[in-house]
C-alpha cells in the first residue's frame, strides 16, 4: 500500500485574479495612489515598516495599469487626483475588480467627498491628517485574513 506524499499546502499557492495567476504574497500588497510626492513617499515608507508591501502610483492611468496587471490585497486611494477624481478611479477599478477592498486616504474631508467615495465602492474613508496607527488599523479591518504576526 502506497501512502500519499506529505505536502505543504501553502507551497506554490497562487490566486486567480483578473483572469491572471498571481503568486500569493506573505505580506499584504497595497496599491497606494497619491499624486503628492512627499505624502506618497512618507506613507509608503511607513506602511512598509508596518509589514505591508506597497506599490505606488501617482496618477489614475498608472494605477489602473498596475491594478489590471498585478494582484493587490487592497487599494489605498487619494480623493484628489490630477486626471480623474478618486471616486471615479474607484468606479473604474470596480469594473474589473469588484472584491478587493478600497480605502480612501485623503485630506478631502467633506461629507460629500466621503459619500461619493463610499458610493463608488470604497469600504473605508480616512481623513488626513490621522494617527499612523489609525491608517494601519483601517487597512487591517478591510483585510481580516491578514495575520500581522504570521
Amino acid at each position: 500500500m502506497k501512502l500519499p506524499q506529505k505536502r505543504d499546502i501553502n507551497a506554490g499557492a497562487s490566486k486567480q485574479t483578473n483572469g491572471m495567476k498571481a503568486e500569493m504574497s506573505p505580506k499584504p500588497r497595497i496599491l497606494f495612489v497619491e499624486d503628492d510626492q512627499d505624502s506618497r513617499e512618507v506613507t509608503c515608507l511607513f506602511l512598509k515598516s508596518q509589514g505591508f508591501q506597497v506599490i505606488c502610483a501617482d496618477n489614475a492611468s498608472q494605477a489602473l495599469q498596475i491594478a489590471k496587471d498585478q494582484h493587490v490585497d487592497a487599494y489605498l486611494l487619494d480623493n484628489w487626483l490630477p486626471e480623474v477624481s478618486g471616486p471615479e478611479l474607484c468606479r473604474q477599478i470596480r469594473r474589473f475588480d469588484s472584491h478587493t477592498p478600497v480605502v480612501f486616504y485623503s485630506a478631502a474631508g467633506h461629507a460629500t467627498d466621503q459619500e461619493a467615495a463610499l458610493n463608488a465602492g470604497a469600504q473605508f474613508y480616512i481623513v488626513k491628517p490621522v494617527e499612523p496607527d489609525d491608517l494601519v488599523n483601517a487597512l487591517r479591518s478591510v483585510m481580516p485574513c491578514w495575520n500581522p504576526l504570521g
